[in-house]
């Protein structure tokens, strides 16, 4: 017996689900205190109760589905509601009951009104999760229906036998029920709703892939992406969760545990799967919306980035850097493109970007969801653990932004490949910003000598320039000091007699 509730709002949607025409039937078969007893009736009433009270979430929704492999009598289903009443503490609320028929299996909906009629006071519900499965296992001894493996059932268990449902207790152990791990419900009410919309299913599928052939952060987050998934903060603090190009939210945990649970392999801890979780991730509303531009640019400008992909195909043991050349700044873009930027940069590497990497580079996605950024200095593509390079003219803002880019992927270490005046430039940059170096041949070591011999006497130079500055101000003659303030008083004085031979001025 699955028992679930919710205390709402509205009454409107809560109307339109009851009214539900996936049904294969509709019947109220039950209420209290109510003089129309149509769905859309009985809840207006309970409204209007409710205006005199404080309390906002005034209905209080209780399902109840029996095991599929009984039949469920009226006598069970009115001990069962008496029972719910008396651990709630909803005796005498009034409610409005409604059974569903689908797919030949029957469960019914109760939806009470929290305001006490004649109090004007609202029951305080508290714990509902705990005393919806406390009910559930309850009536499934004492109406001697299969007992569900429920998720709190050594709970159940512990509050049961301070109760006077002992032999319930008793009964739950006997099994050995509670020793079990919990099962994993495939869907839960939300994600029934987006089976709907699209194939939970193969996007659960594409996760756990992603997170059992991955062995660190980037990589996960890369293997992600390769598969059209960005990874974002959830709603619900410290729940990571991957978006898909049209913009559902799927929950990565719980994805990975349901597929795995349903190939019969152990489900994975929180501590083992926030190993390949690296915070501060993008907020969410920024990475649905980033991924819904990224989806229109796909469908939209697919030849445009064909072309562009002939133009830029570069390895990543080869980068052809063309002579060097002037750089222009890009044409200013509008507001709204520098904000599509925006979002874009802050669902790759966080809301610490660069503003230069927005305001002098056109930013966009590859076909397959690598970020690109493009001006008249070249091409950068993010491919995960590997940025590609493609320059047409001067390196070192190419060799500056793809410096920074390596900054926000939090790498420490970087092996650089391309033509000497390159490599010199990312030297240069990665000394600056503390990022070490791979040397992996003679000819590299040589290079990285030479930038940094000429790294160590800019800043001996400007340390020397520092102590010069020190000294020469240290070194000010103090007689001489004194002397010039001695002049400035005497002309301020000479200014003074002068204004008062002419006399005042006539207005």
């Amino acid at each position: 017996m699955i028992v679930k509730s919710s205390q709402r709002e509205g009454s409107k949607e809560l109307a339109k689900h009851l009214n539900s025409g996936e049904n294969e039937t509709v019947c109220v078969v039950g209420s209290r205190g109510v003089l129309n007893e149509t769905i859309n009736g009985a809840l207006e009433e309970f409204e209007a109760i409710s205006r005199g009270s404080n309390c906002q979430k005034h209905l209080f929704h209780v399902s109840i589905s029996p095991s599929p492999d009984v039949h469920m009598n009226n006598e069970g289903w009115e001990k069962t509601w008496l029972l719910h009443e008396e651990i709630n503490k909803l005796k005498g609320h009034f409610f409005i009951e409604v059974e569903h028929i689908k797919n030949g299996r029957a469960h019914r909906h109760r939806v009470y009104e929290r305001v006490n009629y004649e109090t004007g006071k609202a029951v305080n519900l508290s714990w509902t999760r705990l005393k919806n499965e406390r009910l559930g296992r309850t009536m499934e001894v004492m109406l001697g229906h299969p007992i569900t493996q429920g998720k709190f059932n050594k709970s159940v268990i512990k509050h049961l036998k301070k109760s006077s449902f002992k032999y319930v207790a008793a009964r739950i152990e006997e099994l050995g029920i509670a020793d079990r791990s919990p099962r994993v419900t495939r869907y839960t009410h939300y994600e029934s709703q987006q089976v709907k919309r699209f194939d939970l299913d193969a996007a659960r599928s594409h996760i756990a892939d992603a997170w059992a052939q991955s062995d660190s952060p980037q990589a996960f987050k890369a293997a992600l992406r390769a598969q059209g998934y960005e990874l974002a903060d959830g709603d619900k603090a410290g729940v990571p969760v991957a978006i898909d190009r049209d913009g559902h939210v799927i929950p990565i945990q719980r994805s990975i545990n349901v597929h795995r649970k349903l190939g019969g392999l152990p489900t994975i801890k929180k501590k083992e799967f926030m190993q390949k979780i690296k915070y501060p991730l993008p907020d969410l509303d920024f990475v649905r919306e980033s991924q819904m531009d990224k989806q229109h640019l796909l469908t939209s400008s697919q030849q445009a980035d064909q072309k562009e992909d002939l133009k830029m195909q570069t390895t990543a043991q080869e980068v052809n850097i063309p002579p060097s050349g002037k750089i222009k700044r890009s044409k200013a873009t509008t507001i709204e493109k520098q904000s599509d930027k925006d979002k874009l940069l802050t669902a790759e590497y966080g809301y610490d970007f660069n503003a230069d990497l927005s305001r002098f580079w056109h930013v966009d996605r590859e076909g397959d969801g690598s970020l690109r950024l493009k001006n008249k200095a070249g091409v950068i593509v993010d491919r995960g653990d590997l940025i590609e390079v493609r320059t047409t003219g001067e390196q070192l803002p190419t060799a500056a932004a793809v410096v920074q880019i390596a900054k926000l992927k939090g790498w420490d270490e970087i092996e650089v490949e391309g033509t000497d005046e390159f490599k010199k430039a990312v030297y240069s940059l990665s000394l600056q910003n503390k990022i070490k170096i791979t040397l992996v041949n003679e000819h590299d070591r040589l290079l990285y000598a030479e930038v940094k011999a000429e790294y160590d006497q800019r800043q001996l130079e400007d340390d020397n320039h520092i102590s010069v500055a020190n000294t020469i101000s240290k070194s000010i003659d103090k007689n001489k000091m004194d002397e010039f303030m001695k002049n400035i008083e005497e002309e301020d004085q000479k200014s003074k007699e002068q204004k008062k031979k002419t006399g005042p001025s006539n207005h």
